[in-house]
C-alpha cells in the first residue's frame, strides 16, 4: 500500500525561517508540519481542514515535495 506525504524542500525549510513569502497562518502550520512521515489523512486530522488543494499550491510553489512510500 502506497502512502503519499510532502516535504519541505530547500526552498521550504527557507520560508519557514524567514517568513518571506507572506503565508497565512494556516497554510504555514501546514508548511511546518509537512515533514515527509505524517499522510495528507494525518495532516488532516491535525489541522482541521482538508490540506491537499494547499498542499499542492506549496509544492507548485516549490516549497514542497511529494514523497511516496510504501
Amino acid at each position: 500500500m502506497q502512502r503519499e506525504t510532502f516535504r519541505k524542500t530547500p526552498a521550504g525549510l527557507d520560508e519557514v525561517r524567514t517568513r518571506g513569502r507572506g503565508l497565512d497562518a494556516r497554510t504555514r502550520t501546514l508548511l511546518i508540519l509537512a515533514n515527509g512521515e505524517l499522510s495528507v489523512a494525518e495532516l488532516a486530522a491535525r489541522v482541521g481542514f482538508d490540506p491537499l488543494r494547499v498542499l499542492l499550491a506549496l509544492a507548485a510553489d516549490g516549497l514542497l515535495e511529494r514523497v511516496t512510500s510504501t
